[in-house]
């Protein structure tokens, strides 16, 4: 995969990172039976623990799981535009 590779889950596109698309090859093949999970908690530098953690939410929401939670949201402390306006 190139960088920026478009993914199509459903109807929802994605644009991934190289480290959001090694995380789904890596995960992939481990859930495949063509990595053990100790080769691929190295490839992913996590630990076996969170490696587990990352493919139970992997197995649970498949590709949408390597984007983070706050993607695409406004932060809780931003001011709002008509406020930036008045100034």
């Amino acid at each position: 995969m190139d960088n920026g590779a478009l993914k199509k889950k459903g109807s929802v596109t994605m644009k991934l990172n190289l480290s959001q698309q090694l995380r789904i090859d890596v995960i992939s093949q481990y859930l495949n039976g063509q990595l053990f999970s100790e080769d691929a908690c190295v490839a992913l530098r996590k630990k076996e623990r969170q490696f587990r953690r990352i493919v139970k939410s992997f197995r649970e929401k498949g590709i949408l799981s390597v984007l983070h939670g706050n993607k695409n949201k406004a932060p809780i402390n931003k001011t709002p535009d008509t406020q930036k306006m008045a100034l």
